[in-house]
């Protein structure tokens, strides 16, 4: 009852701003299990008690920003990749834009809620879905999830957590992908792994080099490269090493701006391009 009251409220709430605090109000345990939503994207899911579904259930929406952003990048016809595909709501949107995906998800209870997502949305034609992670080489790395977070905070770090929970996973690389499937250009690569993004790209030298690499979306998640040594300027360095010349930073309530020369240890979304022709999409709306 406390759910479906909260959510009668939140459906009326018309801004970003606040929505936040809304969602503090309504436990995670409290989700209901299983319920159909249909977001106002027209993605349906099955909602779990776990943040993660939280937004969906509230307000009809997951990460409506960055959701935004993703909707000018992709078009009909694309290829996209989505690494660290959660639960399937962007390999989903991308394919019923009419882009052929490819997915990955290494963590077996996320990859099934992907699947799941994807049969919900009778897009599967569309998707190629691989229970691995990318990396820079193909083997297995260990990844953790965390007895009291979201199934969302799965990391290659344990963070200094008494919780983490390490799971080994498959790991494979853009590269290898690519050849296997006879991909010969990736149009949008989505990258949300929780500090592991370097070992991600670093295993797509030969697709991110060309002239007609992928614009790439990156997380900066603060806490996880904190963990590991990591600082989101050596993403930056990489990438600008395959020839990549624009960055553009997603801001926190709609639109993107160019990024600062230097990226702060701060939580972020990011957008890098090489072919500069592309920034249109992004920022002519």
């Amino acid at each position: 009852m406390q759910a479906k009251l909260i959510r009668s409220v939140a459906r009326l709430y018309p801004i970003e701003m606040g929505k936040g605090w809304i969602a503090s109000l309504l436990k995670d345990r409290n989700i209901p299990d299983g319920e159909l939503v249909e977001t106002s994207e027209g993605v349906r899911l099955r909602t779990r008690p776990d943040y993660l579904f939280k937004h969906a259930y509230l307000f009809r929406e997951f990460e409506p920003v960055i959701t935004a952003v993703f909707k000018r990048v992709v078009e009909p016809g694309d290829v996209c990749f989505d690494v660290g595909a959660s639960f399937g709501f962007y390999t989903c949107l991308f394919a019923m834009r009419g882009a052929r995906v490819f997915a990955f998800e290494p963590m077996p209870a996320s990859f099934a809620l992907n699947q799941e997502a994807v049969q919900l949305n009778g897009c599967g034609a569309k998707i190629k879905a691989y229970n691995s992670a990318l990396g820079s080489e193909e083997g297995t790395t260990r990844i953790h999830t965390f007895k009291n977070l979201s199934l969302g905070h799965a990391s290659s770090s344990a963070l200094g957590r008494s919780d983490a929970v390490p799971h080994e996973c498959k790991v494979t690389t853009i590269d290898d992908v690519c050849a296997e499937e006879a991909v010969d250009r990736i149009s949008f690569i989505k990258i949300d792994v929780e500090g592991f993004e370097y070992e991600v790209l670093k295993g797509g030298q030969r697709m991110l080099s060309k002239p007609n690499a992928p614009i790439v979306h990156f997380e900066v998640n603060a806490e996880c490269l904190l963990h590991r040594d990591l600082d989101p300027n050596k993403i930056v360095r990489l990438m600008r090493g395959y020839g990549y010349k624009e960055f553009l930073q997603v801001r926190r309530y709609g639109g993107v701006r160019k990024a600062p020369p230097k990226l702060p240890m701060l939580d972020s979304n990011y957008l890098a391009f090489k072919d500069l022709s592309r920034l249109p999409r992004v920022l002519s709306r």
